[in-house]
């Protein structure tokens, strides 16, 4: 066996200290061993804190986004088509029909174009499997009405949104405004049942987020008002941005 020139070993003999000096060396490499799993154990802790904010921040968004798809669908998307789609007399129709103008129709119609379009880009944005599926119920019903529409002053997009001409809405004949929101089986009238369904689906992420995050609702598996969800998610935003 060789050695390689130059070694002292008197030197790694002197400085083995003996029991005493390995002792001492053992007790170094273990408490910097404890240090390092402590930082180690630290930095796991902060990435698992950063990563449940991380869940907080994208639960808080849906919340968002669900708040806008409520007001939008239960609140304008309904009150407006209740009030397109009325047969009864008085209503928008029926007195378009006597003043002979479209004006009020046009005007509700416009309303009814745009809180229709914020709801599919909400619904798109929120992305998931039953949101996908009330996108393509949205799309058929434009779809199915394209022409009507059309003749409305109304085109449909490829992903079920639609863009309004002004002038040749407010140019529609009223019976071609009527065949396009007037009455339940109109695509105004579709529109606004479907939009109850949103509604509820709502209402049920809502509720699961809400619970996600640690805040329960009074009176759970009871009927809960869609303001009072509202209200608690809104708080619940301000708490986690």
């Amino acid at each position: 066996m060789s050695y390689t020139s130059g070694t002292s070993y008197r030197n790694i003999k002197n400085y083995s200290g003996g029991r005493g000096g390995v002792s001492r060396l053992r007790s170094s490499f273990v408490s910097k061993h404890s240090r390092t799993n402590a930082a180690a154990n630290s930095l796991k802790n902060a990435n698992s804190t950063s990563s449940s904010n991380s869940s907080n921040a994208a639960l808080t968004v849906q919340l968002k986004t669900y708040s806008k798809i409520a007001q939008n669908s239960s609140q304008d998307i309904q009150e407006v088509g209740k009030r397109l789609t009325a047969t009864t007399d008085n209503s928008v129709f029926d007195k378009a029909q006597k003043s002979n103008s479209t004006k009020n129709v046009v005007s509700e119609a416009t309303d009814f174009v745009n809180d229709y379009n914020n709801m599919i880009s909400s619904l798109t944005k929120l992305g998931g499997t039953e949101n996908k599926k009330f996108i393509a119920q949205l799309a058929e019903y434009a779809e199915d009405n394209k022409d009507i529409l059309k003749n409305a002053g109304i085109t449909v997009l490829k992903d079920g949104s639609l863009t309004m001409n002004k002038k040749e809405m407010s140019g529609a004949s009223l019976e071609n405004l009527k065949k396009a929101f007037n009455g339940k089986d109109s695509f105004a009238g579709k529109v606004t049942a479907a939009s109850s369904d949103i509604e509820a689906n709502v209402k049920k992420k809502l509720k699961e987020n809400l619970l996600i995050l640690g805040e329960e609702l009074p009176l759970l598996h009871q009927e809960v008002h869609l303001e009072a969800i509202l209200t608690i998610s809104h708080s619940l935003i301000l708490k986690n941005i």
